[in-house]
This record gives C-alpha cells, sequence and structure tokens, in this order.
C-alpha cells in the first residue's frame, strides 16, 4: 500500500504519473503496443502501492484491440490538467505543456510524490524511445 495506505483516485494517480514522467522527456507516444505494454508494465509497479486501482485499471484492458481505456483516460486527463496536448495532425504524440522545472514543483506538492517519481522513472523506460532532436530542443 502507499505511504498513507490509502487507494488513490484515477484522476491523482494519472496527474502524479505524468508530473513524474515529465522529468524525463518532452514528446511521448500515446497509442499502439508501446505505449500499452508501457501502461500495463505501470500498473505492475502500481499493483503494490494501489492494488485496487490498479485492479480496476486492468480490467479497462480490451483483449480484442490490446489497449487500455484506463491508459486513454490517462491522455484525456493530462488534457483536461493542461500538462500534456497532442500534437497536431498527428494525434498520437503527446507533448508537455507543463516545463520540467512547474512538473516537478508541482509534483512535490502531490501526496505519494517519491512513489510517482519511481512511477514515473519505469514508465519512461517502458515507453517507446521519444524524438531525440526534439527532446534536446525542447527540454
Amino acid at each position: 500500500m502507499s505511504e498513507l495506505g490509502l487507494e488513490l483516485e484515477p484522476k491523482t494517480f494519472y496527474r502524479g504519473v505524468l508530473l513524474a514522467l515529465r522529468a524525463h522527456r518532452r514528446l511521448f507516444v500515446t497509442e499502439g503496443e508501446p505505449f500499452h505494454g508501457a501502461f500495463r508494465s505501470l500498473l505492475d509497479l502500481t499493483e503494490r502501492e494501489w492494488p485496487k486501482l490498479a485492479r480496476e485499471m486492468r480490467e479497462s484492458h480490451d483483449p480484442v484491440f490490446g489497449v487500455f481505456e484506463a491508459a486513454d483516460g490517462m491522455i484525456l486527463e493530462g488534457m483536461i490538467a493542461l500538462l500534456i496536448a497532442l500534437r497536431h495532425p498527428m494525434v498520437t504524440t503527446a507533448y508537455f505543456v507543463v516545463g520540467r522545472a512547474q512538473a516537478a514543483t508541482e509534483l512535490d506538492e502531490q501526496p505519494h510524490a517519491a512513489t510517482f517519481r519511481r512511477l514515473g522513472s519505469a514508465f519512461h523506460e517502458q515507453l517507446a524511445p521519444s524524438h531525440a532532436s526534439e527532446e534536446a530542443a525542447h527540454g
């Protein structure tokens, strides 16, 4: 269980993971096996902290298409919270509109910040490689 021993709302989870992910990258692809596989791995890690949340998110898996509805929920929540935007016309690539320093400050204000840092780092490692040239240009 988490450091407070409480379950977490999906909205809080999505925001925490995205804020922590921002420390590692500027862009990420929001579809396909690499993204949904990384989300599956994220849920495996989340199981230790918030088992009910992880179980509910796993139940959103569509075995026919291999996607998680909860992963799409994370993208939508990131857009609502003005943390990410989808690049047009390639709406499969999300970029952070929040800067690295601002994301770190907001993450520090979240409960479970240390856990989200660990989850964000692991999610980053599982996601497909980002566009290196754009990463360097946008820090």
